[in-house]
């Protein structure tokens, strides 16, 4: 009986590994691309704080852009 037990356990974790992988692969084609409406609307977030972001894709929080460096 335990046997099946392992085995039925193994199965789902299987499944649900490949269940996480299939979603994860369609966030990233459907949610993250460029035209999406969450990258179109972050950019133009950051086109309004431009004090708090950068075009890397930094975000600065709670701090100015060039607080930390050397003048």
């Amino acid at each position: 009986m335990t046997i099946e037990l392992y085995f039925s356990l193994g199965l789902l974790i299987f499944g649900l590994i490949v269940i996480a992988i299939v979603t994860e692969h369609y966030i990233v084609t459907h949610w993250v691309k460029k035209d999406s409406l969450l990258m179109k609307t972050l950019k133009s977030f950051e086109k309004r704080h431009p004090d708090i972001c950068d075009n890397e894709d930094t975000f600065y929080c709670f701090f100015k852009r060039n607080l930390f460096t050397k003048h």
